[in-house]
């Protein structure tokens, strides 16, 4: 009954659409001046008809996408931008536009491909590790798609004359002239789904596990390989045409589960129908509600559209018992924690050193002497005793976000915690001038406060929902976000001044609000390992707590509000900083932590180095300019871990 309903309801959908776009047709008819219609048959014939056409393709190809990789990766969480094709096509085409732009002259589509595919590869030979596990690729495709965030962001802001219309593009944008965009698309999309009809049989027995694939005849690794390259294509056809379109690849599946479609022949056709009407639907509102918000990006009105109905619709997803949080590699515990605290906190007085009497000057690299050192250190030391204190909270939030929901992929981005503080920031400057330090600082504290309230309201009666809980983080999260991207794009010069701290920057940061952020930090250290225990039987099931007279609900909300605190103080003085937060606790079990103590104080001395190691570099390196310390720290940081993972590997 409940699937019939939500049938009709997709009837009942498009049927509004076919309204909406004929009376909008009429309307430009009838509007025609001197009763002359041909400019307006034109426009309805070159513009109106294949943006609507595109519309439906590239949504069913993101809609494809998302449901092949959730199925492969065995991950509700993933879709097109999970493992950086999104973000491997953004920095190509933003990289031939700045160092080589004769490459446009043959299109954008051949080098999204090839950024997506390179991202791709890239994910791939980091999972390799792995044996090419569900949660390594989904992991290493995070990871990668961080990296390529990052270096956008940073020649975004140093080359920002150059790319004034990358924030329309990167947002997605569907205005079409022609019927091009649609014969580039649909002869791929009709292949791509061609090939995946041929991989009806494993995809569909790979919900059983590989076993059941290897009954078949077939490799596992090999249909994971060949489907996920199949989500790659689709999804890099979609960023050549159309720009970047998020959140689609996400919502399509899920919905298409949620009104009952069971086998993967029946989710493939309605994760194609249902992508295809959201991203209609969402550039009929742009179209609609042009007359109010000029340039919207159709990229932007999909999260806006998308989020909210995957979040009422959330309730109705059958959510089983949180199962024990494992890691990524299966290392061999380490036998003296104590060994690797200790190695550590050498290396971290030795960085700290560094960052305050080793530097870049006119003469070049330089210790200071004695005398400069004490000036020098007046400068230097709160923007270096911010950055380790927020880096450790950020990675001590992340591992506990971890611990607590029993995914290795949660971090505090994907509860949206971190993009509700930056919209906070935001609302301060939409309705003050020039708010001050301290007003910013509330406005960020009362936005994530508010992030945690709505996430425990939607997530209360969910007492054994870990996907229901990542789900609904990443709904607000994208919901935030797209508000965020908005007001960026509206033109606003008061916008501007926010993007060093949307970056991660440190470069305001004064004494007491370094002192602040420190006294944070180690009172947050305290309280995270008070709640050791908590989070040791959260690591080994909901079952466990539940046989231990744990409540639950009660216990999940407490640790949330610390995490929300810890990830609003950092967000505060430097900004969102999520890359960290997730790959510190994989960085610790990389190093053989696997105690929930000694992993929590790892991962806050990991993410202490890593930022105060980004602070110096991008205040040295390319002196004297500077570069924002957030950014740097997701580059730091993929390098190493993709780098740190095969090799420690090897050595098992």
């Amino acid at each position: 009954m409940k699937s019939n309903r939500a049938a009709l309801a997709l009837i009942a959908l498009a049927v509004l659409l076919s309204v909406s776009t004929v009376c909008r047709m009429a309307r430009m008819l009838s509007a025609s001046a001197s009763g002359d219609t041909t400019f307006a048959v034109l426009a309805i014939e070159f513009q109106f008809l294949p943006r609507m056409a595109v519309c439906l393709l590239a949504g069913a190809a993101l809609g494809q996408a998302g449901l092949v990789m959730q199925r492969v990766l065995r991950n509700p969480l993933a879709e097109p931008t999970t493992i950086g094709v999104s973000a491997g096509a953004q920095l190509a085409i933003m990289s031939a536009s700045l160092f080589a732009p004769s490459l446009l002259l043959s299109g954008k589509e051949w080098l999204a491909i090839a950024g997506g595919l390179a991202a791709t590869g890239l994910a791939f030979a980091a999972a390799s590790a792995a044996r090419f596990s569900p949660l390594a690729l989904l992991l290493s495709g995070l990871v990668v798609g961080l990296l390529c965030n990052s270096v956008a962001g940073i020649l975004m802001l140093f080359r920002w004359q150059y790319l004034g219309d990358f924030f329309f593009w990167s947002s997605g944008s569907l205005a079409q002239n022609d019927w091009s965009a649609i014969s580039y698309l649909l002869p791929r999309v009709l292949g791509c789904t061609a090939a995946l009809l041929l991989l009806l049989r494993p995809l569909s027995a790979m919900s059983l596990g590989d076993d059941a694939v290897r009954a078949l005849g077939l490799s596992a690794r090999s249909v994971r390989l060949t489907a996920l390259a199949i989500a790659v294509l689709l999804s890099a056809f979609v960023v050549a045409a159309a720009g970047m379109l998020g959140f689609v690849g996400l919502a399509a599946p899920a919905i298409a589960r949620m009104i009952g479609a069971r086998t993967f022949r029946r989710q493939l056709a309605m994760s194609s129908v249902v992508g295809g009407l959201l991203l209609w639907s969402a550039d009929e509102a742009v179209q609609w509600a042009g007359s109010l918000w000029p340039g919207m990006p159709t990229g932007v009105a999909t999260a806006l559209l998308g989020a909210p109905l995957l979040l009422l619709l959330l309730r109705r997803i059958p959510h089983g018992p949180a199962s024990p949080d494992s890691s990524l590699y299966a290392y061999r515990r380490t036998r003296n924690p104590a060994f690797v605290l200790t190695g550590l906190t050498i290396f971290s007085i030795v960085l700290l050193w560094l960052a305050l009497d080793f530097g870049k000057t006119a003469d070049g690299w330089v210790f200071a002497h004695w005398d400069d050192f004490m000036s020098l250190a007046t400068w230097r030391w709160p923007r270096v005793l911010a950055s380790f204190f927020a880096g450790g909270m950020i990675a001590l939030a992340g591992s506990m976000i971890q611990k607590t929901t029993g995914n290795t992929m949660a971090s505090p981005e994907i509860l949206g915690i971190s993009s509700g503080a930056v919209l906070g920031v935001l609302a301060m400057y939409m309705f003050f001038a020039a708010p001050s330090r301290s007003a910013q600082i509330v406005g960020s504290s009362i936005g994530a406060f508010l992030t945690f309230v709505i996430l425990a309201l939607l997530e209360r009666r969910r007492s054994s929902s870990n996907g229901g809980l990542l789900l609904t983080g990443i709904g607000i999260g994208t919901v935030f976000g797209a508000l965020v991207s908005l007001l960026l794009a509206s033109g606003d010069p008061r916008m501007g001044v926010l993007l060093p701290l949307m970056t991660g920057s440190t470069y305001q940061v004064t004494a007491s609000q370094s002192e602040a952020i420190a006294l944070l930090g180690i009172t947050g250290f305290i309280l995270s390992l008070g709640c050791s225990r908590w989070l040791t039987i959260f690591s080994l099931g909901e079952p466990t707590g539940l046989s231990l007279g744990m409540n639950l609900v009660n216990v999940r909300i407490l640790l949330l509000l610390l995490i929300s605190v810890l990830t609003a103080a950092a967000t505060t003085v430097i900004g969102p900083i999520s890359f960290v937060g997730l790959t510190a606790p994989h960085l610790a079990s990389l190093l053989g932590c696997k105690g929930t103590k000694s992993e929590l104080a790892v991962s806050a001395l990991v993410g202490a180095v890593v930022m105060v190691a980004a602070d110096w570099l991008g205040r040295s390196l390319a002196f004297p300019y500077q570069s924002p310390a957030g950014l740097l720290a997701s580059v730091v940081g993929v390098g190493f871990f993709l780098l740190a993972a095969p090799a420690l590997k090897a050595r098992r």
